[in-house]
Order: structure tokens, then sequence, then C-alpha cells
């Protein structure tokens, strides 16, 4: 079906699907106190597992996943209209720059028109099969990314990118994290049966220049901020980690979290997170972390790959995407 064509059945039945998912939600809601995600209308992609997600304003999103899937949601993720990324790349790392431009990430970084639906690729020479991972604002217009053991930088809406930081260790970087626009992080490492190794790098200039900090710790599998000082992350070895000094030093806080395999963690506000894991959990946390509750469990156990940054949306294998009612319901 022609995009555009496509984009006005779907702002013609949004509003229908919109209130029949609600009505049902609200149905399930009363019987079951636990309930606060709930599935959103999106097209047959069952056999697409879906990675990443990015909300802007609480109304535009994307999902990417598996053999280029890229979808577009204008309603605050109730409602998903599929986009035609012009790849089949499995595709990890999405990013809105605004109301009308998205991008995407794998061996090349692709720039799309939301409202259009059309994407074209800006393809880099990729050594060792390195995959772009985590995109990310980063200072007033710029966009950071990812690549094996080096980051980019990008002030031309990803068209251009170039290296501004390689690590001095070697060890590949996998998530950057920007807790404001001058202030930013980037985490990787190794983790083997053997041992694991963490490394941090830290700009305070938008992401034009990056020092590497001291690290006594191992890889960390998530991590996320509620300032530029205060911090959460899991490690590869299973501790639940606090920093308060902007990564400088972390510590193991006691907790009630069970033994999880954490996919994404996103902090937000003062003391709130939530947590996505390997077999369908969301967790969630309202004091920084000391306790934890379960809020979702997926019935076939499939995996929660990501959750955007204000908790609105979250995506996994199978073609999953759902919705944090307590967010959504508390803005219609």
């Amino acid at each position: 079906m022609n995009t555009s064509v496509s984009a006005m059945m779907s702002a013609t039945l949004a509003p229908i699907m919109r209130i029949a998912l609600l009505c049902a939600h609200l149905m399930l809601a009363s019987s079951s106190a636990e309930a606060s995600w709930f599935p959103a209308a999106v097209p047959m992609i069952d056999d697409v597992d879906m990675t990443a997600v990015d909300s802007l304003d609480g109304q535009h999103g994307l999902a990417v996943g598996t053999y280029g899937a890229v979808f577009a949601t204008f309603d605050g993720g109730l409602t998903w209209v599929s986009q035609h990324s012009g790849t089949r790349e499995s595709l990890v790392s999405t990013l809105m720059l605004d109301r009308e431009t998205g991008m995407a990430s794998r061996k090349s970084i692709y720039v799309g028109s939301v409202n259009h639906g059309a994407w074209s690729a800006n393809s880099y020479p990729v050594a060792n099969d390195d995959t772009f991972y985590s995109l990310s604002r980063c200072g007033d217009t710029g966009v950071c990314t990812l690549r094996g053991g080096s980051i980019y930088r990008s002030v031309t809406n990803g068209t251009t990118f170039l290296e501004v930081h390689s690590s001095e260790s070697g060890l590949p970087f996998g998530r950057i994290v920007f807790p404001s626009k001058s202030i930013g992080f980037a985490f990787g490492g190794q983790t083997s049966d053997a041992s694991s190794v963490g490394i941090i790098a830290k700009t305070v200039d938008g992401g034009v220049h990056w020092s590497e900090l001291e690290v006594h710790a191992s890889e960390f599998l998530v991590v996320s901020f509620f300032t530029t000082l205060h911090g959460l992350a899991i490690s590869a070895e299973g501790d639940l980690l606090e920093t308060t000094d902007g990564a400088a030093t972390w510590h193991a806080i006691i907790t009630n979290l069970p033994g999880v395999y954490p996919l994404d963690l996103k902090c937000r506000g003062q003391k709130e997170c939530s947590l996505a894991t390997l077999y369908g959990e969301i967790y969630s946390t309202r004091d920084a972390g000391a306790t934890w509750h379960l809020e979702h469990v997926d019935d076939y156990s499939r995996a929660i790959n990501a959750i955007s940054s204000d908790a609105r949306i979250a995506v996994g294998s199978g073609g999953l995407i759902l919705v944090n009612d307590q967010i959504y319901l508390g803005a219609v």
C-alpha cells in the first residue's frame, strides 16, 4: 500500500482504534490491579522483533526492528504506521530529531521523513561489520552515536558523522547517554566467561571532546541517569550500581530486585526508573532503585528490548509494542 494512503487511513481510523483499545484495556485493568501496560495497534508483524524506540514529545515516536522495520506513531504510541525504510537490515537504534525527521541505524545510518514515510541511507565505510549503536541527541543540534571503539558526532542532522573519540583500550562502546545537552557518557567494555571489563568516556561540551574515566567495575549491561551526577546501572555480574558523582565512582545498592537479565533501563525525574528484561518483564522503581515493582509480564515471555526515555512505550520480540497506561491515560 502507498505510504501516503496508509497514513491517511491511519489518521481516519486512529480515533476509532484509540477508543476501542482504551475500552478493552480499562475492562482488563478493572479485573487486574497489576495491569499497567497494554498492547498498541500495530500492523501484523509477528515475525519482526522490535529492537529500539524513541518518543519525542509524548505524541510522536519511532520504533524499529529486524528486516528494516520502521513504524511511526502520532498519538503517543497507541497506533502505528509502517514506514518505508528501504533496507532489510536489522535496525538497532532510532532517534526522532523533530516531528518530521527520524533516524535509524545498523551498518548504515538512515534518515527519514516521518510524515511521508520515505527514508534514505547515509553509507559509511564499515570495518569488521561494526554496527552504529545508540543514537542520541548531543549539544544544541548534534547527534552522537557509537561504532566499535569509536564515538561519532554529527551537526548536520545525520548526513555527515565525524569520529571524535577512539577507545584508549580498543574495547567497544555499546551505550551512549546524555542526561543534559552538554554532559554525556559512553559505556562499553567486554565480557567473557572468565572476566568482565568496563570502559566509560565522558563529555562536558556536547560530545565534541571526550575523556575516559578510571573504572573499577565490570561492563555495564544497562545504564541511565536522573541528573548529570546521579545514575543507576546493572553490571554484567548482576550488581545494581549507583553513582552520585557523574560516573566517577559506583557503589552497589541493596535492593529487592530479583536476578534478571536486563535489556534496557530508563530513569526520569528524581527517582523513577523502568527496567526491561530478556524474559518479558518490566519492573519499576520510585525510590531510585531501593525497591522495585513488577509492572508487566509478557504472556509468551517475549523479550522487552527497549523502553522510550519517557517510559511511555516499550518494544520487544514478536512485533511487541506496549503502551504505559499510567502515562498515556494521564495525558489524554
